[in-house]
């Protein structure tokens, strides 16, 4: 038990040293970009078009993101790790699938 787990601890590590440093900078920068240019325009929507019309576009947004979810998100349920990779590279997996699962 106490292999697998150092394994698989090992497997998550060197996945994540494939992730460069300037993609996780960036991720950063964009997050709090799109963070700093809510709160500085919040004030200046509301009175534009009303807190209704601001919770409408956020509940749009939410709406839209769940349909992306829904429709290009894979379900990872039941897989591992490598099998995940594998769908995401565009590979087959010969191991069965889960497709009757919900």
């Amino acid at each position: 038990m106490l292999v697998i787990r150092r394994s698989s601890r090992n497997f998550n590590i060197k996945l994540l040293r494939t992730i460069s440093i300037s993609t996780i900078s960036a991720l950063i920068s964009i997050y709090f970009g799109i963070g700093f240019l809510i709160a500085q325009f919040f004030n200046s929507a509301i009175k534009a078009v009303g807190i209704g019309g601001i919770f409408l576009f956020f509940a749009v947004c939410c709406f839209i993101s769940c349909l992306f979810i829904k429709f290009f998100v894979i379900e990872t349920r039941g897989k591992s790790l490598e099998e995940i990779q594998d769908i995401l590279n565009g590979k087959t997996s010969s191991t069965g699938s889960n497709d009757g699962i919900k």
